[in-house]
């Protein structure tokens, strides 16, 4: 008698990613819990199933990528016994193979097994960043979050993750994706369905005032724009849509002066503090050059004044050192190189957009949000078109 796949046959596993997609921004007990249901349902299946060879087979077929993050392991555990703070920074690095490393294999696993498409995940994305969207949207209209009701303390909408940059960010997120939908899409419905997220997003995008998150989406932006031209797939009904949508972006700024005053200050090179962060920490990373001083050590060393370098490469330096920048660095080459070999040329540009936001805010060693941010990109990146059953 055949087994029954009840993860398959009730979405039991859609369910939860459903749950961790959407609680990534906030972080909480949901998304923690889900990151565990997620490795349990892995175990359960693969047991249930049999499925030892397809896991074998899986990461033959895809060594360098697990070669590659079992070297930036390396350099964290090693960092880590020879730190300052050496019990803390083996948590971290245990945390990082678990919620990271682990549910990147585990997301390939049940898209291998046909539990969802590509389709689905970023309809799920697409959904969860569009409650977040529309508590902007109430937040902006009345001054408070709709879910905590609480008061809107700073300048720029948070939503109800009440961070400016971390709203930005998601916002920026949905931002480019249904950018991207809306220049590939030759649907009609999905161009104007694309077309509606896009305001949605880019209005809260822009009034968060997040300037690392504006500078994320121009590049990303610019990118795709620059590769649809020469590849043929920018038509005339997009570029009209396109131009209205700048020239209202331009009126936004020219208009509204919170926006116009934060533009001024990027282009004037206000950093907010980072320059002074990053030149107070540079002395710390010459004193141990190879391999840091673990984890989470900044508050320790350099100042509790702020609370983080806000600069991902300073960072890496400061924690695991030149042998954690290499295998970081070692990690982006493999990525690259299977992203060009796909030809999944939105997903390099949004990379691109990304690592490059992290230079200005965020971290790729601790942050939930940044590091399941990446694990989605290279899920985007390292799969293949497969219908669900």
């Amino acid at each position: 008698m055949e087994k029954i796949d009840y993860l398959k046959k009730y979405n039991v596993f859609n369910i939860v990613l459903f749950l961790w997609v959407l609680f990534i921004p906030v972080k909480n007990s949901v998304y923690q819990i889900s990151v565990v249901l997620m490795i349990i349902f892995f175990i359960y299946h693969s047991v249930t199933f049999k499925s030892f060879d397809k896991i074998k087979e899986m990461i033959n077929k895809e060594k360098s990528i697990f070669m590659a993050f079992g070297l930036i392991i390396l350099s964290m555990i090693i960092s880590s016994i020879i730190g300052i703070n050496t019990q803390d920074s083996l948590k971290e690095t245990s945390k990082f193979f678990i919620r990271y490393i682990l549910i990147f294999f585990v997301l390939l696993y049940f898209y291998d097994q046909k539990f969802f498409s590509k389709e689905t995940l970023t309809k799920i994305i697409l959904f969860s960043l569009s409650i977040y969207a529309l508590d902007g949207i109430y937040q902006y209209i009345t001054g408070y979050d709709f879910f905590k009701h609480l008061p809107l303390m700073d300048h720029g909408l948070t939503g109800p993750i009440f961070n400016r940059n971390i709203f930005g960010f998601i916002m920026a997120i949905g931002t480019i994706i249904s950018f991207f939908i809306l220049i590939e899409s030759k649907d009609k419905r999905y161009m104007i369905i694309s077309l509606i997220l896009l305001l949605l997003f880019s209005f809260n995008l822009l009034f968060s005032l997040s300037r690392a998150s504006w500078m994320f989406t121009v590049i990303t932006i610019v990118l795709t724009v620059i590769y649809t031209i020469f590849s043929g797939q920018l038509t005339k009904n997009k570029i009209l849509l396109f131009s209205i949508f700048i020239l209202g972006v331009i009126l936004l700024f020219t208009t509204q002066e919170d926006l116009s005053k934060r533009f001024f200050l990027l282009i004037e090179g206000n950093s907010s503090n980072r320059f002074e962060i990053w030149l107070d920490t540079l002395p710390y990373i010459k004193e141990s050059p190879f391999f840091g001083y673990g984890i989470d050590t900044f508050t320790m060393l350099v100042t509790n004044k702020y609370s983080g370098i806000h600069n991902s490469t300073i960072e890496i330096l400061l924690f695991l050192g030149l042998f954690g920048l290499i295998s970081y660095l070692n990690l982006f080459r493999v990525i690259f190189i299977k992203a060009f070999i796909l030809k999944k040329f939105f997903s390099i540009f949004f990379l691109i957009g990304f690592l490059l936001l992290l230079q200005f805010d965020g971290s790729l060693i601790y942050s939930k949000l940044n590091l399941s941010v990446l694990i989605l990109i290279l899920f985007f990146i390292y799969i293949q078109d497969k219908k669900t059953t």
